[in-house]
């Protein structure tokens, strides 16, 4: 199921608690750069293609993502991460 189909209710809710628990996973430490915290949940070659796909700077801190670079790597993390390697 792609996020966006998701119906509201218990489903709805569970994606924010993910997204939430995935957001605070990357800015535990905020002064690390893009590419060394999305290493913490992806591999280095979907590191590479998030970056290429989305235009991100890997060299920049994690917290100077835009909140649509959020939202992407967010997707991207449902799409091409197992869950069991979800954070949580």
């Amino acid at each position: 199921k792609d996020a966006e189909e998701l119906s509201c209710g218990f489903e709805d809710f569970e994606l924010k608690v993910k997204y939430l628990a995935f957001i605070s996973c990357l800015l535990q430490k905020p002064d690390l750069s893009v590419k060394t915290a999305l290493k913490s949940i992806f591999r280095k070659n979907q590191v590479r293609s998030i970056s290429e796909k989305f235009g991100i700077n890997l060299n920049s801190q994690i917290v100077c993502l835009s909140p649509s670079q959020w939202k992407n790597c967010f997707l991207e993390m449902l799409e091409v991460v197992p869950e069991k390697f979800h954070p949580s």
